[in-house]
């Protein structure tokens, strides 16, 4: 992973990935931890969404 680019996506077809994912799915395909996923999103370098009422 490059330093000055934190976020890398996994290298799948975006037609194989589905609308929505759960930050846990998204960590994992960015081989990041769920911490860091959500620090990236906080701080505006990974979009993201809250979906629902949790």
């Amino acid at each position: 992973m490059n330093p000055a680019d934190p976020v890398t996506p996994a290298r799948l077809p975006s037609s194989e990935l589905p609308d929505v994912l759960t930050v846990e799915q998204a960590a994992e395909l960015l081989q990041l931890s769920t911490k860091t996923l959500k620090r990236l999103s906080q701080a505006g370098r990974v979009p993201g969404r809250r979906v629902g009422n949790q």
